[in-house]
């Protein structure tokens, strides 16, 4: 299946060279990778969804996001590209090697390189974006608020809850079922979670990487550039009310290199929010 999916989508050209109605075109065209329910796997089906959202708004998906979100939220610095006016402010994404002490070498992926200076020919849903510490922390606070941001309604309070709180893996964990098991299987960074409709999910605190001050149900997002948020409701020592925790980290170095920096500093920093509560 995976020959075909090569064929189909790589052969002609690069799959950023597609615009979003042809890449999804042609993946209408292609079988699923297999029944839904037996596996699991990172897939192009947020991309599907951005453009039902283009269809059906009559905008092109990175206008609807800009009117919807991006401007609502005051994300002056969040796009599909970076001006040649702010490329000098872009950090160098980094891979593991052997360069120097720290085992990292700077990666040159086309990843990085595209949308620096210019806008891309795919407005890609599922990856892409450029931003900043202070407009992702934007966006984290709104989703943690259910959906509101300063006073403003962004998204329904219903939508929210029904993005984060399930898993879709029918009580299984990605480790679980994921079709590539010798890589997935393997990695700290996924066992005890399941997938949701916004991200991961936190459904096994005890299998979790560093999840010892952690709350099942606890969600977020990785990016491939090593940004990884994660957003909770903590309980107070002596009960009660709930604490909406956010955590926010970029390391510049992607998780799938099967690094576990995020979840230890999901443990430092929930350990330190335990303390907080303790002491309160």
């Amino acid at each position: 299946m995976e020959k075909i999916y090569q064929e189909h989508l790589y052969t002609d050209t690069w799959l950023f060279d597609y615009t979003l109605e042809e890449l999804v075109k042609k993946l209408a065209q292609l079988p699923l990778l297999f029944h839904p329910g037996d596996h699991f796997t990172y897939g192009l089906s947020v991309d599907v969804l951005g453009y039902i959202i283009q269809v059906v708004s009559g905008v092109s998906y990175m206008d609807f996001v800009k009117k919807e979100i991006l401007l609502p939220l005051g994300m002056k610095d969040t796009g599909l590209y970076v001006p040649k006016s702010k490329v000098n402010r872009v950090a160098t994404l980094y891979s593991t090697g052997e360069a120097n002490g720290f085992g990292l070498t700077p990666d040159a992926d086309v990843v990085q390189a595209r949308g620096l200076g210019e806008l891309p020919n795919l407005h890609m849903p599922g990856g892409g974006l450029f931003s900043t510490l202070e407009d992702y922390s934007r966006f984290m606070n709104m989703l943690l608020n259910k959906g509101m941001f300063q006073g403003k309604r962004i998204l329904k309070e219903e939508t929210v809850n029904i993005m984060v709180k399930e898993n879709q893996l029918d009580g299984k964990d990605v480790t679980d079922i994921h079709r590539d098991v010798e890589v997935y299987g393997s990695n700290p960074y996924y066992k005890g979670m399941g997938w949701n409709l916004a991200g991961w999910v936190m459904i096994d605190k005890e299998k979790a990487f560093g999840a010892e001050f952690s709350e099942v149900g606890e969600w977020g997002w990785s990016g491939i550039g090593g940004t990884w948020f994660a957003l909770s409701e903590v309980p107070s020592k002596q009960g009660g009310n709930l604490h909406r925790v956010g955590i926010l980290f970029m390391s510049q170095v992607g998780p799938d290199k099967g690094l576990p920096w995020q979840p230890q500093f999901r443990f430092l920093a929930m350990r330190a929010v335990r303390n907080l509560l303790d002491q309160a």
